[in-house]
């Protein structure tokens, strides 16, 4: 019907596999839609065109090459220009579908659009099994959708035999409606796929044992080329391409387009939007479990080995990783695992990032200490601090006494965030005793925790003597980084002893220095700082502009415990100056972020009140 009266319907597709790749159904959509309707984007500027070729390079396809703009806000202009991109791109309803199989970046796309086609006048609709709230990165949207009345929600449940019933004696199929919703348990696509082969002329007795039959009898009725075809297939995934299906099955290009063309005779393969599928996961599983394990090894490897050659896609090593694996390469696997969790790290993807890395420790002949560092760095980011302490644990543990000082630094911040001063202290001694005086970076770091925490409990004298420390070692050595956090630690200790005029001088140059810097993390610390200043300053548009640009770095970067901390000193400004709504929704915002990091509703967690006192870093 929206085809019909002129509109367009966008589909963000998930599929089994996709949850550990980070924007991997995103890139489908915008290679599908682009390919069909490159009119739509006609409007979108060059530099969004340019991020958003980041992961399609089809977005640039006759157009002058713009450059991108790396640095501070990096990641928010990326994942602005792909909202952007996919507006453009709808004139009607948005449909996710499946959502329970995508990854967590690309719902969080999802939850941003869905905050924008407010305007648009876009629909959008989200289909999906019951997941884990913990881990459900689309459920603050929900819940905002729900609280503004624009949610509408439907429970898609099985059927019951009564309607079942119905069911049969509308389409007319001579069946047995008890016997087929006890077959079926009356999930709806068995039923339908039960239904239709009734319809086609088979009769009862030809599957026995149900849907799996079913799925064998199609398969069969096509010839050995096409089995072998839709065998490389289901190898690959469900959805693929013909070239990389023929590298996969070893035929020439030609027997592979009459096998396609007899699938999708027989409707084992279709291809929506121009992509082929195999036509349900289910198809794919008998398929998958009818191959023998020699032969499926086989095929996963000539994947494996025609991926890494197409290393230019943006999903290849997660994928490349996971045919090694069922190839039985688990040497190989990990090492291509790790790669993959660089690249979802490189995209903020957290969730994947870890596993993805603890992928790679459990299948490597020989841990890699480093990647526990990396699983805890990604904990941290999302401030599950229990589970950062035990991966920096680890980390500590194997790491050559020369580095471990790294693991023991973060098992102090961990400590420090859930309130474990007497901790957090105590593995800074461990730091600091591995650090030489020439290691003047390292001992930097150090201090700039014992700074925070001498802070914390109130020692002023001490936390002022670190942080000149922290100044004059940044100083001698010139580096921007380390300059920027020095500036904004002496600024954060000024402004709590009541010295606004020295506040404002370093966070400024904290600011200042942390513009040219490409991590983000300084430059949204120095903007929360001087946000505070100018709060207690009266200047409130002046702090709310600042507080904005720091959530959209947190945001973009998925890091949760400081945005939750934004968003309350957001919703402190709104409230002070009448805006009530508006505060209330940033105070439901932070408390959904802060009791899931505190551990509310999760039975393995214990409520850690410090982790709803941050304010400043």
């Amino acid at each position: 019907m929206v085809e019909r009266d002129g509109g367009h319907v966008l589909e963000l597709r998930g599929f089994p596999g996709y949850r550990a790749t980070p924007y991997a159904p995103v890139v489908d959509l915008l290679e599908r839609e682009l390919r069909a309707h490159p009119d739509r984007v006609a409007v979108v500027d060059g530099h969004t065109r340019a991020e958003v070729a980041r992961l399609v390079p089809a977005a640039l396809e006759g157009h002058p090459e713009t450059s991108r703009l790396d640095g501070p806000g990096a990641e928010a202009r990326f994942t602005d220009a792909l909202a952007v991109m996919i507006t453009a791109l709808a004139s009607g309803p948005f449909i996710v579908d499946d959502a329970q199989w995508i990854d967590s970046a690309s719902l969080s796309l999802v939850a941003q659009l869905a905050r924008r086609v407010t305007d648009a006048h876009i629909l959008v609709v989200v289909c999906r099994r019951p997941v884990d709230p913990v881990d459900d990165p689309i459920l603050p949207a929900i819940a905002e959708a729900r609280r503004s009345k624009g949610l509408v929600e439907l429970d898609l449940r099985r059927l019951t035999p009564d309607e079942v019933r119905d069911m049969v004696e509308r389409i007319g199929v001579d069946v047995d409606a008890g016997k087929l919703h006890a077959e079926t348990a009356g999930v709806p696509f068995y039923l339908a796929e039960r239904v239709a082969a009734v319809a086609a002329g088979a009769a009862s007795d030809d599957i026995p044992a149900g849907i799996r039959d079913l799925v064998r009898m199609r398969v069969a009725a096509c010839g050995g080329a096409a089995q072998q075809i839709l065998a490389g297939g289901a190898v690959i995934g469900r959805s693929f391409d013909p070239d990389l299906v023929r590298e996969v099955s070893g035929r020439s290009a030609d027997e592979v387009a009459d096998a396609l063309d007899e699938l999708s005779a027989h409707g084992l393969v279709v291809a929506p939007g121009g992509r082929l599928e195999i036509d349900h996961e289910l198809t794919r599983s008998v398929v998958l479990d009818d191959l023998g394990l020699g032969r499926r090894r086989i095929l996963h490897r000539r994947a494996a080995e025609a991926l890494a050659r197409k290393g230019g896609r943006r999903r290849a090593a997660a994928d490349v990783a996971a045919h090694l694996q069922a190839a039985g390469d688990d040497a190989g696997a990990a090492v291509w695992y790790s790669v993959a969790g660089e690249r979802a790290s490189e995209l903020h993807a957290h969730i994947e990032a870890i596993g993805h890395f603890e992928a790679s420790l459990a299948l490597a002949p020989e841990v890699d200490p480093r990647l526990y560092e990396r699983i805890a760095e990604r904990w941290t980011f999302l401030g599950r601090y229990t589970d950062a302490v035990a991966a920096f644990g680890s980390a500590a543990a194997a790491l050559p006494a020369a580095d471990a000082w790294r693991a023991e630094l973060g098992l102090a911040r961990a400590h420090r965030r859930l309130g474990g001063f007497t901790l957090a202290d105590a593995h800074l001694d461990t730091a600091l005793a591995t650090l030489g005086p020439e290691r003047s970076a390292e001992r930097s770091a150090v201090l700039v925790e014992r700074a925070l925490i001498a802070d914390r409990l109130g020692r002023d004298d001490a936390a002022a003597a670190h942080a000149e420390a922290v100044l004059q070692l940044a100083q001698s050595r010139g580096q921007s980084m380390e300059l920027a956090q020095a500036h904004n630690l002496a600024g954060l200790l000024a402004r709590h002893r009541g010295d606004p005029a020295a506040a404002r001088r370093h966070l400024t140059d904290a600011l200042s220095i942390a513009a040219a810097f490409p991590g983000p993390a300084a430059r949204m610390a120095s903007l929360n700082n001087l946000a505070l200043l100018e709060m207690a300053e009266g200047a409130s548009d002046v702090a709310e502009a600042r507080l904005r640009q720091a959530i959209a770095i947190a945001t973009a970067t998925a890091d949760r415990h400081h945005e939750a901390a934004l968003r309350n000193n957001l919703a402190d400004l709104l409230n002070a100056a009448a805006r009530r709504p508006e505060a209330i929704a940033q105070v439901a915002l932070s408390a959904t972020i802060l009791a899931e990091l505190g551990g509310v509703g999760a039975a393995s967690r214990e409520l850690t009140p410090e982790i709803w006192r941050l304010i400043d870093w």
